[in-house]
């Protein structure tokens, strides 16, 4: 009868071992992923239906410039009507802007935040989550996701008081 190889086994057990942090990881690294796909997919989703809001709203005011709303209640005041698809726009970037920033985004830096622990607990080489969160870190990520929300909002602004406040009736001079 042959000897049997336990030095191979206990070599296996403890690869087996080893592994277990790595896959932990590179779990980490797929949601990491997936929530870095759906960041995008929402703000692909927000900057088209926003976009088409403030265009549409853009569009009929340059083929119906004069067709206004006019409020006789408490206070009388008059807007024109693409200023209400002006405003879905808005209420469109509003859902996408909570949607990413205060969802996703936490997600995905919970998610760095577990994949940097499993890097120093264990070692693993490379440290790639590490090298990446230290190279953009979180504040910067929030400044620029800001920044893609503020600039749309602004335009949204502008449009309101273009179709509003800036006709060419309401600048030519009387």
């Amino acid at each position: 009868m042959e000897a049997i190889d336990t030095a191979s086994l206990v070599d296996d057990t403890m690869t087996a071992k080893n592994d277990v942090p790595k896959d932990q990881w590179a779990n980490v690294i797929r949601v990491q992923i997936h929530f870095n796909e759906l960041i995008q997919r929402v703000r692909q989703l927000t900057s088209t239906l926003t976009i088409a809001a403030f265009g549409s709203g853009a569009a009929f005011f340059a083929s119906h410039p004069n067709t206004k709303i006019n409020v006789d209640s408490y206070v009388s005041f008059s807007f024109h009507v693409s200023t209400m698809l002006i405003l879905a726009g808005f209420m469109f970037l509003l859902v996408g802007y909570l949607t990413d920033r205060h969802y996703y985004f936490k997600l995905l830096i919970a998610s760095v935040a577990v994949a940097t622990e499993l890097e120093r607990d264990y070692n693993l080489p490379g440290k790639l989550t590490t090298r990446l969160s230290h190279a953009v870190s979180p504040t910067a990520a929030k400044l620029t996701v800001s920044l893609f929300y503020i600039a749309a909002f602004l335009v949204g602004a502008a449009l309101i008081w273009i179709v509003n406040f800036a006709t060419i009736s309401n600048l030519a001079p009387t």
